[in-house]
């Protein structure tokens, strides 16, 4: 059983006050003075800050202001097509072999996996939870921004979310599984009725920190998720930083909190492509 992203991300929602969370502002860049951190917004405004911490993923604004150069993220040669979908959707038949396992699939150049999550409020119980799974495919480069066209035709940099593939894109995927997968994949595959997609990156960072500035999760290194760990890096990213702020001064907390987990981000980020190896 595993904890589903919805539930995760209420749970922390939570702990943020309503004047804290301020959405359709976009940052357009970050810079610095000796005293205070600044961000330039998009609508032309600014907030000035005594730090500022880049937790925003893998196009990060704040990454270039931290390593002084630019720092984008790099295709890693595949994408993983998602589907999330009540348990109740999956066919008799392949609920009876895909739920309450790990299921794997292996071809050349490609591989699907599966597995059962809690529902959307949390509920383990029988009926009442979802099924996740996961298909990697190679796609070029040349022919992932086709990939990552939206229904109004809008090209995405990294991802579509659920109900952003045009119905024309999804019956192809359903047609690839069908000749391609497994009957219980195939079938899964089929059930989900707004599949998604998600192009995979590399990115490691020189260093984490740069006078007011931190980057965290994704900002510093994008790993590939074979390896199960980005929610747990990007916590143990807050945790130490947390740490280091609550007993030093933020010049050496910061310096702390990079001493710590570069290396760390460093190893996972080098695991993950180890494990992506045939893909990419």
């Amino acid at each position: 059983m595993q904890i589903s992203w919805d539930k995760l991300y209420r749970a922390f929602r939570a702990l943020v006050a309503e004047d804290d969370y301020v959405l359709g502002r976009a940052v357009r860049s970050v810079s610095q003075t000796e005293k205070a951190a600044r961000l330039d917004l998009e609508d032309g405004s600014q907030e000035m800050a005594d730090l500022v911490v880049g937790a925003d993923g893998v196009g990060s604004v704040v990454r270039p202001a931290v390593t002084g150069q630019p720092s984008p993220s790099i295709y890693a040669g595949y994408v993983a097509w998602r589907g999330l979908l009540p348990e109740s959707a999956l066919p008799v038949q392949s609920a009876a072999l895909l739920l309450d396992r790990f299921a794997f699939y292996t071809m050349p150049d490609s591989h699907i996996l599966g597995y059962t999550v809690t529902g959307p409020n949390g509920e383990t119980e029988t009926g009442a939870r979802r099924y996740n799974w996961v298909w990697y495919r190679r796609i070029s480069e040349g022919e992932l921004g086709k990939v990552l066209t939206d229904v109004q035709g809008h090209v995405h940099p990294y991802s579509l979310a659920p109900g952003q593939l045009p119905d024309s894109r999804r019956q192809v995927l359903v047609e690839d599984a069908a000749h391609l997968l497994p009957p219980p994949f195939a079938a899964a595959v089929a059930a989900e009725r707004q599949p998604f997609i998600q192009a995979i990156f590399d990115y490691e960072t020189p260093r984490m920190t740069h006078g007011r500035l931190a980057l965290l999760g994704d900002a510093a290194f994008v790993v590939r998720p074979h390896t199960a760990m980005g929610v747990a890096k990007a916590a143990g990213d807050a945790m130490a930083l947390r740490s280091g702020l609550a007993r030093l001064p933020y010049a050496d907390a910061l310096q702390a909190y990079e001493r710590e987990r570069l290396p760390i981000g460093v190893e996972i980020a080098s695991y993950g492509r180890q494990l992506g190896a045939r893909l990419g």
